[in-house]
């Protein structure tokens, strides 16, 4: 008697970071995993051959225009025939600007990469999602609800409303028992940080960390896959935050 073939999970800015821990955690659960990236093949190609081509699927997408979210959809769509989970990461703080010098394109590439590409992917997957099976993630930050750090105004309103958009779907879905949830990471190491001045990098955060340690990418990657799991199947609409205790809401 042949298996059934274990669930498809679609995991944007999948090529590195937290996106990549949460791929590999997935595929070594049974999932086949669809990769979103833009820039990181070298990395997306890597990860395809350490899951196995039969089992994962890298598409570059654009998230920031509105047709990367449907292309990225389709092509999942077209390589396994089914979606059941989906993971929102891909995310970007775009610049450092404070706001009386924030051009009005940055603000909206920030709400783009942060916030619509989410809306665009949900828009293009629900159809496809099993009632009572399927679940939601979408990775928000730490700055959704401190403010940020100076100059990334736009990214904390970004996330911010990530976080509204994680409830209000939540409400929306849960007649169909899709569950949608979010985990904020703060504290943690990272390449999304490594670009930024030392005084926001995370070596200066550990003496403000009550774990005394610096979170790593599979420190959230194991929230993002319990919360997909039916380990959390009474779960919906939270946020839950990964963060050592560096900021306890």
């Amino acid at each position: 008697m042949t298996a059934e073939p274990g669930p498809v999970a679609l995991v944007t800015g999948g090529a590195t970071g937290i996106g990549r821990a949460t791929a590999l955690n997935l595929a070594e659960s049974g999932a086949r995993v669809v990769v979103g990236y833009l820039n990181s093949v070298d990395a997306a190609k890597d990860l395809v051959g350490q899951i196995g081509p039969d089992n994962s699927l890298a598409v570059v997408a654009d998230l920031a225009e509105e047709s990367g979210a449907d292309y990225l959809v389709n092509r999942a769509m077209d390589k396994f025939g089914r979606l059941d989970l989906i993971v929102n990461n891909a995310g970007a703080t775009v610049a450092r600007v404070p706001v009386e010098s924030l051009p009005t394109a940055t603000w909206n590439r920030a709400l783009a990469i942060n916030l619509t590409s989410a809306f665009a992917v949900c828009r293009a997957a629900i159809p496809h999602l099993r009632p009572g099976s399927s679940a939601i993630v979408n990775v928000t930050s730490s700055s959704a609800f401190s403010g940020g750090s100076n100059g990334a105004v736009h990214y904390a309103a970004a996330k911010a409303g990530l976080v509204g958009f994680t409830r209000g779907l939540a409400a929306e879905l849960a007649s169909r028992r899709i569950r949608v949830n979010a985990v904020a990471p703060a504290s943690i190491e990272t390449e999304f940080h490594v670009r930024w001045p030392s005084a926001t990098s995370p070596d200066s955060w550990v003496k403000n960390i009550p774990l005394s340690r610096l979170g790593s990418s599979q420190d959230v990657a194991g929230t993002i896959c319990f919360l997909l799991s039916e380990a959390a199947s009474f779960i919906t609409g939270q946020t839950i935050h990964v963060n050592g205790g560096s900021r306890m809401y």
